[in-house]
């Protein structure tokens, strides 16, 4: 997995964390059409949800038994489509 720091403003409430975007996973990398989006299954709904924030936020905590995906999607169209 290739990722970079995001440079720009830290998140409110949040300043002492920096978030980092994921470039690339197994060479797929982002282009100007298409990113890589991270999901998480909430098996209350039993619905894929995509979280408004990143993977490294505070509140972006995994669980055990938690189901996760990395999905390489367009962002033409928001939201991308589920996994």
């Amino acid at each position: 997995m290739d990722y970079v720091a995001y440079s720009g403003p830290t998140w409110v409430g949040y300043p002492n964390n920096t978030a980092y975007f994921v470039m690339g996973i197994n060479g797929v990398y982002m282009n100007a059409t298409h990113a890589w989006f991270w999901w998480y299954w909430d098996p209350t709904t039993r619905e894929w949800v995509l979280p408004p924030y990143g993977a490294n936020h505070v509140n972006a905590t995994v669980v055990d038994g938690g189901i996760y995906a990395w999905v390489y999607e367009s962002y033409a169209s928001w939201p991308p489509p589920p996994p």
